[in-house]
């Protein structure tokens, strides 16, 4: 599931649910908000926050994560106000200009999402299945 970011009327991102498993009932997160001027805005947030939504509620998923590179802070930051828990470290997981480097793995479950953050979704679609 891959959606556009917009932010006064154009688009300057996106925001995306990967590799969704159905039987594993888990997905991978992944966000770019690649306009300067919208960032630190709470457009990514606001984006990555229905995804998920979207995501426990409709797909009916338990668990999804984030792999994000050590340096990008902005990430981090975004993920740990969301509610997202550092999990592991992936030592010299991929190669990022030429160097080998660690990726941070952080994961939320479907109950921490929810006792932070309400259903956005209309409520003819939400299932809001949390505990």
């Amino acid at each position: 599931m891959l959606l556009g970011i917009a932010y006064r009327e154009q688009l300057v991102g996106y925001v995306q649910l990967a590799f969704i498993s159905h039987l594993e009932r888990r997905a991978a997160l992944g966000f770019v908000v690649a306009e300067r001027s919208a960032r630190r805005q709470g457009v990514g947030q606001a984006a990555v926050i229905l995804a998920m939504d979207y995501g426990f509620s409709l797909q009916d998923l338990d668990r999804i994560y984030a792999e994000v590179y050590p340096f990008n802070a902005s990430s981090l930051r975004l993920l740990h106000r969301i509610g997202f828990q550092r999990e592991g470290l992936l030592r010299q997981h991929e190669i990022h200009q030429g160097q080998r480097i660690d990726l941070v793995v952080l994961g939320m479950l479907r109950g921490e999402f929810y006792a932070r953050h309400p259903s956005r979704l209309p409520s003819q679609l939400a299932t809001d299945r949390a505990p």
